[in-house]
């Protein structure tokens, strides 16, 4: 009965120990700029800022919303593997006319192509 409790907090200890020691041996090694945080790219000890384009959240947003319009038409692929009624085909055809529509008029206002 002890040997059950035994074993599995001596591996727990070993295995504590070591994370301990490999986190005090990777500490010596440490500079200030390691230390320091990291923040979307930005040096966080400068107090200048180099702006960056608004295309970055363009680009953002698209994909959020093709992603989440993706993601809503899983469960209408899932439900057309049980049979699908005619009403939901029709839906399921909107659905994507719209995705396209959106698609073709980014691609028609240039909004896909990119510049630096």
């Amino acid at each position: 009965m002890i040997i059950t409790w035994l074993v599995p907090l001596m591996i727990s200890c070993v295995l504590v120990s070591v994370a301990f020691f490999i986190s005090w041996k990777g500490y010596d090694n440490m500079n200030n700029q390691k230390l320091a945080p990291f923040e979307c790219g930005f040096d966080p000890m400068s107090k200048m800022r180099s702006p960056f384009s608004i295309r970055f959240l363009l680009l953002l947003m698209l994909f959020l919303v093709f992603d989440v319009e993706s993601i809503l038409l899983l469960p209408l692929v899932m439900v057309s593997f049980y049979g699908i009624n005619v009403l939901m085909n029709y839906i399921m055809c909107f659905f994507l006319l719209i995705l396209l529509g959106g698609l073709l008029y980014e691609w028609y206002n240039q909004v896909l192509e990119w510049m630096i």
